[in-house]
């Protein structure tokens, strides 16, 4: 099984993760918008623990897992998705797994 390979792409990330390393930490805490972290219940890395991570630092942010999904969880699960951010964007609560929803306090 051949994998096709945009030329230069490797040497992109390897650049890029390097960049990455080098920059100061965010404070997170001071992002006040309201957040969507939608993520692919499959997905390997990041995992779900980061977003789990990032829920807690982020003080006004909601978390969907999408089930069945991995890292393009807009692409694997398009319905889903399109579902959690409409409702994100109405200003409802989005469940974290479920998918259930609430108006927003």
């Amino acid at each position: 099984m051949s994998r096709s390979r945009i030329r230069g792409s490797v040497d992109a990330l390897v650049s890029t993760l390097s960049d990455v390393a080098r920059d100061e930490p965010l404070d997170l805490s001071c992002v006040c918008q309201p957040t969507l972290l939608l993520w692919g219940e499959k997905d390997r890395w990041p995992d779900l623990g980061m977003a789990r991570s990032l829920q807690e630092q982020l003080p006004n942010a909601q978390l969907r897992v999408i089930g069945k999904a991995r890292h393009m969880v807009m692409e694997e699960r398009a319905a889903e998705s399109n579902e959690a951010i409409l409702t994100f964007l109405l200003g409802e609560r989005v469940d974290a797994v479920a998918g259930t929803t609430s108006a927003a306090e």
